[in-house]
C-alpha cells in the first residue's frame, strides 16, 4: 500500500509538472504568433512610407512641403521603422537616413562629411537591412534648390501688373527688377537704378514682402533599404512571465513540502508517543508480577529465567522511552560513542544467528553532544536491517569510528556483506514507508535520519551499496551549544 501510495505521488509530481510546461509552450506559441503578426502589420506599411518620402521634396508648395517635412519627422521619431535610401547608379552614396541614429541623419542632411566611426556604423546597419528585408527599388527626388529671393513692394490690386519688385541672390544682392517702368537687369543698370532696388530690398524685407526662389527638384532611381525594430517588450513578456510562474511555483512547492514535512512530524510525534502510553501499563503490570516472582521462589532456574525476564523487560521500557521522545526535544549530554556501539554489539551477541558477526574498530576521538537511548536506537535499527539482508553463509557486519578534525566531527562507518540496496530504490531508501519487506513498516532508517540529523544536527548517507555489501557513514558535530545539556 505504502509503495503504491509512494508511485501515485511520482505520477502526480511527474503530471503536474507536465502539465505546467504544455500550457507555458503554448502560452510562448500564442505570444510569438502575436508579435509575428505586429511585426508584419508595420511591414505592410513601409511601401507608403517610402513613396511618402521621396515624393515630400516635390511638393510645389513650399509652405506645405514644409509642414509635412516636419510632420513627418515626428512620426519617424515614433515609429519603430528606420530606412536608408541610396542612389541606384552609385550604391555607395547615401540619399537619405532615418530612425538609425540623429546625429548621422543631420550631417547627411546638411552634407556634412561623417566620421570613420559613423560611417561604419551606417555600414553595419545597411548590411544589416540587406539581410534580413527585401530592398525596395524607387524613384527619388532630391532637394530643392534655394536660389535667391524675390522682394515685392505695395501695390493697388487693380494694377498687380505694376507690382515693383527685385531678385535677389542668395546674398540678397539685385540681379534683376522692375521699380518703375520696365525690368532692368544689374549688367545694363546704372548707379541710380541700383541704388532705388537697394531700397526697395530693404523697404520689402522690413515689413517681410519677400518670398525664396527654389527650383524644382530632379528624379533619380534608388534603393529604399529598411528595418523594423523589433517588439521586444512583447517578445520578453512570455520569459517574465514564465520566470515569474516559475518562482511562484517552487515557492509554493517548497511550501507545500515544509507544511508536510512538519504535517508528518507531527504525526510521527503522536503517534509514538500513544505508542509509549499503550505500552506502559502492561509494562508496570509485569514488573509486578516479577516482583511477585522473586519474592515466591527460590529455584535456581526460576532465577535465571527472572534475571533474562527482567532484562527484556527494562529494555521494553527503554524501548518504551525511545518512542515517547519522538516529537520531543530529547535530552542531551556528553557521550562516548564507542560505549554506546559496545553496549548494542553486546546486546545483539546472544540475539544474532551464529553465521553472523558485528566487530568493531574505534580510534581515538572526542566525545559528543548526544542523547544516548536514541543513538544506541540508530545502531540497533541498521543491525536489524542487515540482518534482514544477510543470506550468505557468513554474515559480517563492522561499526568502526574515528575523528575528522577539519570537520571537527566523529565519523562512524557502518558496513555489512549483505544483498546491497537496488538502483532504483537508493533515493527512496530513508522515505517515510517504504520498504522492500513483505510485513515492514519502512520506519526503521527513516528514524534513523531523523535521530542523527534532526535531533543531533549530524548527517547520515548512503556511501556505497552492491552485491557484496553496504556502506552508511555517519557524522556527529563535536562542539554544540549546551544549553540542553544535563
Amino acid at each position: 500500500m505504502l509503495q503504491v501510495r509512494y508511485k501515485t505521488t511520482n505520477f502526480l509530481f511527474i503530471y503536474f509538472i507536465a502539465g505546467i510546461l504544455v500550457l507555458l509552450s503554448v502560452f510562448v506559441y500564442y505570444t510569438s504568433r502575436i508579435v509575428k503578426r505586429l511585426d508584419e502589420s508595420q511591414k505592410a506599411q513601409v511601401p507608403y512610407l517610402a513613396d511618402l518620402a521621396v515624393v515630400l521634396p516635390s511638393i510645389k508648395d513650399v509652405q506645405l512641403g514644409i509642414r509635412l517635412d516636419k510632420d513627418f519627422k515626428k512620426i519617424w521619431e515614433n515609429s519603430r521603422l528606420s530606412f536608408i535610401i541610396t542612389d541606384r547608379q552609385n550604391p555607395g552614396q547615401i540619399i537619405k537616413v532615418r530612425g538609425v541614429d540623429k546625429e548621422i541623419e543631420v550631417k547627411i542632411d546638411k552634407g556634412i562629411p561623417l566620421n570613420q566611426a559613423e560611417q561604419q556604423k551606417l555600414r553595419k546597419a545597411l548590411e544589416e537591412m540587406k539581410r534580413k528585408v527585401e530592398t525596395i527599388s524607387l524613384e527619388y527626388g532630391e532637394d530643392r534648390v534655394l536660389v535667391g529671393y524675390m522682394y515685392y513692394g505695395d501695390v493697388n490690386p487693380d494694377k498687380i501688373n505694376m507690382m515693383p519688385f527685385v531678385i535677389t541672390d542668395l546674398q540678397q544682392q539685385p540681379v534683376g527688377w522692375r521699380v518703375w517702368g520696365d525690368y532692368i537687369r544689374i549688367e545694363d543698370a546704372n548707379e541710380r537704378q541700383l541704388n532705388q532696388a537697394r531700397a526697395l530690398v530693404r523697404e520689402a524685407s522690413a515689413k517681410g514682402r519677400f518670398s525664396a526662389i527654389q527650383i524644382n527638384p530632379k528624379f533619380r532611381r534608388g534603393y529604399f533599404h529598411y528595418d523594423v525594430a523589433t517588439h521586444y517588450d512583447l517578445m520578453l513578456m512570455p520569459y517574465i512571465q514564465i520566470a515569474s510562474i516559475t518562482i511562484f511555483l517552487v515557492i509554493g512547492l517548497l511550501v507545500y513540502q515544509k507544511s508536510k514535512a512538519n504535517e508528518q512530524a507531527a504525526i510521527w510525534g503522536g503517534l509514538a508517543r500513544e505508542t509509549a502510553h499503550q505500552l506502559g501499563t502492561p509494562i508496570s503490570s509485569l514488573m509486578g508480577w516479577l516482583e511477585v516472582l522473586e519474592n515466591r521462589n527460590n529455584d535456581s532456574d526460576m532465577t535465571n529465567i527472572y534475571a533474562e525476564m527482567q532484562g527484556d523487560l527494562a529494555r521494553l521500557r527503554k524501548v518504551t522511552s525511545r518512542f515517547g521522545r519522538i516529537g520531543a526535544k530529547p535530552k542531551r549530554g556528553l557521550v562516548d560513542i564507542a560505549n554506546i556501539i559496545y553496549e548494542v554489539i553486546f546486546y545483539f551477541q546472544k540475539r544474532i544467528p551464529p553465521k553472523v558477526e558485528i566487530i568493531s574498530q574505534h580510534k581515538e576521538a572526542p566525545k559528543v553532544i548526544a542523547n544516548e537511548d536514541l543513538l544506541q536506537w540508530v545502531f540497533e535499527n541498521l543491525i536489524k536491517n542487515s540482518l534482514d539482508a544477510l543470506n550468505k553463509k557468513r554474515g559480517l557486519i563492522r561499526i568502526d569510528t574515528s575523528f575528522d578534525p577539519k570537520r571537527n566531527q566523529v565519523v562512524i562507518t557502518y558496513k555489512d556483506n549483505g544483498k546491497g540496496i537496488s538502483k532504483k530504490d537508493r533515493k527512496k531508501i530513508f522515505a517515510p514507508g517504504y520498504t522492500t519487506k513483505k510485513h515492514g513498516w519502512g520506519l526503521g532508517l527513516t528514524l534513523v535520519k531523523r535521530i542523527i540529523e534532526d535531533y543531533h544536527d549530524g548527517k547520515i548517507r548512503l556511501v556505497e551499496t552492491s552485491p557484496r555489501g553496504t556502506t552508511f557513514e555517519i557524522r556527529l558535530p563535536v562542539e554544540k551549544v549546551t544549553e540542553d545539556i544535563e
